[in-house]
């Protein structure tokens, strides 16, 4: 691999173990999720961020750990204003928006950090691995990309079809 190249999937990262700099103001982080657990359903992940050796265009795993939040593109709440101390439905407040499920351990994110503050850390999307991107967004059925191994009644049907396996 040239050294401008990007890593290829299964590329293994290294750790570090020089000092890092501090997080840089507006600057975006490429980072490996590492837990994405949350008790308070609120889509917070805990990541390592991922730097660049200056060797070359390498990722490696900085050993640093971040705690960062969920960054929805669509999100609203309706007015608290009017609210009485009645217990129904129509008078609470209500919240509207686009919630995404939270990625894998392993999936690769962009997270920022406002004003370069750990203390307000957004992830504010995935990134997809080389050529695992065929499932997204529908899972398409393939009648064409059969195998000697496909059994005989089932060439020519509409079959499922997933990721390319690593292993093979």
């Amino acid at each position: 691999m040239a050294r401008n190249e990007p890593p290829r999937k299964g590329t293994t990262y290294t750790r570090t173990t020089r000092e890092l700099p501090p997080l840089k103001v507006g600057s975006p982080y490429e980072a490996v999720i590492v837990n994405n657990i949350d008790v308070n359903n609120m889509g917070t992940l805990e990541v390592e961020i991922l730097r660049y050796t200056s060797a070359g265009n390498l990722p490696e795993k900085s050993g640093q750990l971040e705690t960062v939040r969920y960054l929805s593109p669509f999100y609203g709440t309706t007015p608290a204003r009017g609210l009485t101390e009645n217990d129904g439905y129509e008078f609470t407040q209500k919240s509207y928006g686009m919630w995404a499920v939270p990625p894998d351990i392993g999936t690769k994110v962009l997270v920022i950090f406002a004003e370069g503050n750990k203390n307000f850390g957004y992830w504010i999307g995935c990134i997809p691995d080389d050529y695992m991107n065929f499932m997204v967004p529908d899972g398409r059925p393939s009648t064409t990309l059969t195998t000697e191994n496909t059994p005989e009644h089932l060439i020519g049907k509409k079959l499922p079809v997933g990721e390319y396996n690593k292993m093979v």
